[in-house]
Parts: C-alpha cells; structure tokens; sequence
C-alpha cells in the first residue's frame, strides 16, 4: 500500500502468505478437497464429451446396420430413432446414468480404436476401485470432528488458548494425549502422566508420547526419569531434536552441565534453526521450557481419511443410486465381468461392427454396399469414378481421407476434442480434462472454497482466462503438427 511499484517487496510478501497458507492444515485440506471437487467435475463433463463424441463419430453406423438389417424396412429416420430407443433403453427404465454409460461404451466398443479403448478402461478401473476410494472420499469431505479439531490445535501448539477437553470415554490414544497435553497446561501433571501412560499402552514406542512423559517427569523434578523416557524416544527416533534439547535441560536442573552441554551440541548439530526456536519458546514462556511432541502433519491427514462405519454405509447409498441393486464390495467383480462383456462384444455385434464410413463421401458403408479401392473402403456410387486405378488415385484416397466429417466439425471448438475427431483420444482427453478443471474452477472454485483472500477476488478471473486461452493455443499448435504429417492416421 506505501509503494504499489515495489514489485519484489509485494511478490516476496504474497510468497510468504502462500508458505503461512500452504502449511495451515485446514487450507491444505480445503484446497486438497476443492481440487478433487473440481477435477470430479471436469472429468465427469470430459466423459460427457465422449460419450457425445461416440454417438455422433459411430452412431451413423449403427443406423445403417439398422436399415441395411431390415433390408429397407426402416427409413433412416426411424432407424435412428431406434437407435435412439436402444441407447436410452436404461434411462426410460429407470436405471441409474452408470448403466447408460456402460450400455454405451457396449454398443461403441467395436468401432473404438487403441486409445479411445484406453478410456474406457480407465473408466472400469475407477469404478472398480470405488469400493476403497469412496469411503475415503467421504471421510475426507467430512473431517472436521471435534478430534481431528483438536489435533490441528495440538499440531499447530496453541493449548494455551481456550484449552477444551476430550471425552475420555469416547476416545482413543489421540484423544488421552489431547487431554494430557492440556493437564500438563493446567499442572496437573500426575493426571498427565497417568494419561500419556494410557496413551503408550495403546500405541506403544510411540516417540511423541514417550517424550512427553520425559516432560511431564520434568515438571515433576523427577529428572533421572525424565532423561530415561527421553532416551527411549531416541531409541525410537534417534532424529528427535526436541529429545535431545529436552535432556540438555534435564542433565542441567542435575547440574550435570558436560552431559547438558553434549546433549545440546547434539541437538544443534542436528537442526541448528530449530534449536534457535526452541531457545526462543523457552524464554517466552519460562514455565513451560520443554518442547512437547506434536501430532505431525501426517496424522493429521491419516485422521482426515479414516473412515468409519457411517462412512461406508453413505458410500454404500451412493453407490447403489449410481449402479442400482449392486453392492459396493462388488464394484471390482461387476468392473471385470463389464470388462469382459466389452471383450465378448465383438463376438455378439460382429455383424454390426463391421460397417465403416466411405473414404470420399464419408457416408456409413456395410460390407454389402462397400467396394475396395487400393485398400480404401468406399461406397458404390463413389467407386463408379474409378474406372480404372492411376497412381494419382492414390493421392486423391489419402487427401480425402484427412477429411474430417461435417459432424465432428462442432468438436474442434474445444479443446482436445480435435484430437478426438482425428484419432488422438488420449491426448485429446488430457486436454478436455484440463479444460473443464480451468472452466469449473472459473465458476464453481469459489463455491468449492470460499476463500476470496485466496482468490484475491476477481485475479481469479485473469489466471484462468490466460490458463484457458493458453490451453486452446497449444492444441491448436498441436492440431496443426499432427494435420501436417501424412501419417497421422
């Protein structure tokens, strides 16, 4: 605000918010839920692409196998609206969106090429894998427990605000070193020792727990058995500075100053900085010079995913709306029989899968009414100009078949879709996938995470613009590499 041309000043300011931001666990847990949110989102519309994509590149052909199978019984008109029948089938009767994706994938699967197969395998992959990572998801999105609160506090060391407490009936070893860390705030050290001993007897070798109960032996004066609980904390982690640091003190208040002295210059070997900053707690707060083992960032996020008996019961109710009847613990072996029908529907559409599209008109062709030119499929009225085979004919075959058809022309306004139109599905979805990220995030992160100093309000707006427009640029280079090589088909 004193000087908006300083550019370094304002950038290093903005950094040193973005390392305060990024090592606060409630906006690394926001942030990480908001970018699973969004990403849900932009996979679910690239699928959606997809899926739009594969009726109008193959569904052409199924309305001709249709006509041709009713030997011009059906009009291509009401053809189509079988077609339409047939893959609406599991929506009129009620089935869920999964079984239309998975009844759609089954009728396009035989026209899909390598990497247009690839997605959909990873579709069945995701959805087998649903019976671990649901639950997960769950617990994730719904965190916040008064336990998992607490932990940040413990986490973050600020007990000596506002210190709450935690049920002893109702909790575990977390919940025991909670308590006792706030007995140790209050000085009822006794009722914290016998609390961290509660704690250990749970989670035994435990250095965090073990070092406390070197502090709380501290508090008491009871030093030789402080520094005998300090050394099984190394024993259990010989990088624990705060041990050494701890025993420094201990070995002092028993004027054995060489060992203090030793144990000191052990622990500033180790960790000079965080020998610093202990020095400094210790002269802040005189009565409580130790430094007390912490939850790590680690068990914070193991709190943040371990889900509980309600959690799979709402991922059980989620499931079956998305599959129906079928339970979740079946989600891989309905995942693998799919994938096998998948396998087995050449077998039982093969007289379907064997239409293609002519090379010069790019109308739906069966082997009835194909003709081979120089290994190119073509209808019969576009084969009638070969009367004879030049060697120009094969160039004209090749330049026609670079044509991309009229109906997939609408793709090329997205990008990644393309790639899709020319064959490049794999690339094609990574694009879509980051588009939709950038599009969801332009008008749903606000509602994901509704941080707006994080935004800095409308900035966003200028990001994720460039983002998207930087993202239509390079496909469109990429567009181009792939048009000018011959090869690309």
């Amino acid at each position: 605000m004193r000087n908006k041309l300083d550019l370094p000043v304002i950038a290093d300011h903005y950094v040193a918010a973005l390392k305060l931001a990024v090592g606060d666990f409630w906006f690394s847990h926001s942030a990480v839920g908001t970018l699973l949110l969004l990403s849900l989102s932009a996979i679910l519309l690239t699928l959606t692409t997809f899926l739009l994509f594969s009726l109008f590149s193959y569904g052409p052909l199924w309305i001709h196998k249709i006509c041709e199978g009713s030997r011009g019984y059906f009009h291509p008109i009401s053809a189509g609206l079988l077609f339409a029948g047939i893959l609406l089938a599991p929506l009129v009767l009620g089935l869920s969106i999964l079984w239309f994706i998975l009844i759609s994938f089954l009728l396009f699967w035989g026209f899909y090429s390598l990497s247009e197969k690839g997605i959909v395998l990873v579709f069945l992959a995701t959805m087998g894998i649903s019976l671990w990572s649901l639950p997960l998801l769950l617990a994730f999105f719904t965190a916040k427990s008064p336990l998992l609160n607490l932990m940040v506090r413990n986490h973050q060391g600020d007990f000596l605000w506002s210190p709450p407490e935690v049920d002893p009936a109702g909790s575990d070893w977390r919940g025991a070193v909670i308590n006792a860390s706030y007995q140790t705030q209050k000085g009822n050290y006794r009722q914290a020792e016998s609390l961290y001993q509660k704690a250990l007897a749970e989670h035994p070798g435990s250095e965090m727990i073990l070092n406390n109960l070197g502090n709380v032996s501290f508090y008491l004066k009871e030093y030789p058995k402080a520094v005998a609980f300090y050394r099984q904390a190394l024993t259990a982690s010989p990088e624990l500075v705060s041990a050494h640091y701890n025993m420094s003190l201990a070995y002092r208040e028993m004027l054995s100053f060489e060992e203090g002295n030793r144990e000191y210059e052990i622990a500033q070997g180790m960790d000079a900085g965080r020998v610093e900053s202990y020095t400094r707690k210790s002269v802040l707060f005189p009565a409580f010079p130790l430094i007390d083992g912490q939850f790590t960032r680690i068990d914070l996020w193991q709190e943040a995913l371990m889900p509980d008996a309600n959690h799979a019961s709402y991922a059980e109710k989620i499931w079956q709306g998305m599959a129906g009847k079928i339970p979740l613990n079946r989600s891989p072996i309905f995942a693998l029989l799919w994938l096998f029908a998948l396998g087995v529907s050449p077998l039982l559409f093969e007289r379907f899968y064997n239409a293609s599209f002519c090379i010069i008109c790019h109308k739906a062709i069966c082997k009835r009414c194909q003709k081979t030119i120089l290994s190119y499929r073509v209808c019969g009225p576009c084969g009638t100009q070969f009367k004879s085979i030049k060697r120009s004919d094969l160039a004209l075959l090749e330049a026609e078949e670079k044509k991309i058809p009229r109906q997939l022309l609408p793709f090329f306004l997205l990008p990644g879709g393309g790639h899709l139109a020319m064959k490049r599905a794999g690339i094609g979805f990574i694009f879509l996938i980051l588009f939709y990220l950038f599009i969801s995030d332009l008008f749903l992160g606000e509602v994901f995470f509704s941080s707006t100093q994080w935004h800095l309000q409308s900035a966003k707006w200028i990001w994720a613009s460039a983002s998207i427009f930087l993202l239509y640029l390079i496909s469109a280079l990429d567009l181009m590499r792939i048009w000018s090589n011959e090869s690309w088909h």
